[in-house]
């Protein structure tokens, strides 16, 4: 909650009291206590270290927390956490093989089947049950929250392997019975999984290993079977778009041109998300700016004009986080037309305009809240423009904002 309204925590004041408080707590924990208030105590401390509010000691303590009791060559197991936390957390000095285990584990992890047998008045059935999930999003965090674990390519072609076998042996029937009887149950799960593939195809597989093993090893034709998978079931995989330009840039114009028709038109927010996520990946690998990457800056700006616009929440909210990661250098040739954008859309949002629907009434506060972050974030990382009238006008709007949160995020 606090990332998410920009309020940042600082070190020192009381941040070390408490730290030395849910820490003592938190060793004092048995598995007597139970594993949701295991998680809760480990869910403190996994923020207070990601915020950077620890003492070296006290990093030391939690290292000591996290690793105690596990033997050498394995992981430890949080409740509630994937493995791939341990990626990020501090670790004991004597555990210098910790990314050669997190790979062999994962190496020996499969992917679980959507629709698995189980028992049902006496009987075993096949049905569908939760998924978690586990090889995928442990693949992610092996490259996500500053971590980025050394793979080799021969592992990462072990992982598209497993994961085309799950695609031959479940993926591709599970999708011709979605598309003959329009299965609910199946399309409650099968877009999610297929979207997680993608991302793990885009941003752990595609930037390490060679076009030349993607051609000996089938894997862009594989490519091409989920992108029609994807646009038969309308879900669209956009990830697998850009993951491809890692083999052909030549080809960004055309995916750039595809990618802003999804996003426009597309009104499930899943896809959208997945869509914008992977085109801001794309955005932080370029050295310098493109024809294509400045098309696609251009479309983003340009589509945060009318409170009408579909998803405008996630247009917002990826123009803000691309800003606060570093990446303004996309963003300056367009800041004026973007304060432009803001003051307008601002003007637009107020309670005391004209409403289409209540829904729409009531998407007007949580909307002021991402175009205000978005203000925000353009003025502590974009070069001033202090006196241009759109972002006086933008300011004042936003500083005479009815809610209280809104005023504070400017402050």
């Amino acid at each position: 909650m606090l990332t998410q309204f920009s309020v940042t925590a600082t070190r020192g004041g009381e941040w070390p009291a408490i730290i030395d408080k849910v820490l003592n707590y938190t060793e004092h924990l048995t598995q007597s206590n139970g594993e949701e208030e295991i998680a809760f105590y480990f869910r403190q401390l996994d923020w207070l270290y990601r915020e950077r509010l620890m003492s070296a000691p006290q990093k030391r303590r939690f290292a000591r927390l996290i690793w105690a009791g596990v033997e050498l060559h394995e992981l430890p197991v949080i409740p509630h956490f994937y493995r791939g936390a341990v990626l990020t957390w501090p670790q004991p000095p004597e555990r210098t093989s910790v990314p050669t285990t997190f790979r062999e584990w994962l190496n020996a992890e499969p992917i679980e089947r959507i629709e698995r047998p189980f028992e049902h008045m006496g009987k075993i059935v096949m049905g569908f049950s939760g998924v978690r999930e586990t090889l995928l999003v442990n693949a992610l965090l092996s490259v996500g929250n500053n971590t980025n674990l050394a793979w080799a390519e021969h592992d990462l072609l072990l992982v598209c392997k497993k994961l085309e076998d799950w695609w031959h042996e479940e993926g591709t029937s599970l999708t011709e019975r979605a598309r003959a009887s329009d299965d609910s149950t199946i399309m409650s799960y099968l877009p999610a999984r297929l979207r997680l593939i993608a991302h793990v195809l885009h941003r752990v597989v595609a930037p390490r290993i060679s076009r030349r093993a993607t051609e000996e090893n089938g894997i862009a034709a594989w490519f091409e079977r989920l992108w029609e998978a994807g646009l038969a079931l309308g879900t669209p995989l956009v990830p697998l778009l850009f993951a491809g330009l890692t083999w052909w840039p030549e080809k960004s114009d055309d995916v750039v041109d595809i990618v802003t028709f999804i996003a426009t038109s597309h009104s499930d927010q899943q896809v959208v998300t997945a869509a914008l996520s992977a085109a801001a990946v794309w955005l932080t690998t370029l050295r310098e700016q493109t024809d294509a990457s400045h098309r696609y800056v251009n479309w983003l700006v340009e589509s945060v004009r009318s409170p009408t616009c579909l998803c405008l929440n996630l247009k917002l909210d990826s123009i803000t986080e691309l800003l606060r990661s570093g990446f303004s250098r996309h963003f300056e040739p367009f800041k004026v037309t973007l304060c432009v954008a803001l003051n307008g859309l601002l003007s637009e949002l107020q309670d005391d305009r004209p409403i289409s629907s209540l829904q729409a009434a009531a998407a007007r506060p949580l909307l002021r809240v991402s175009a205000v972050s978005l203000l925000v974030a353009m003025r502590d990382k974009l070069t001033p423009i202090p006196e241009h009238p759109a972002w006086v006008g933008a300011m004042q709007l936003a500083e005479s904002d009815k809610l209280l949160l809104i005023r504070r995020l400017i402050l």
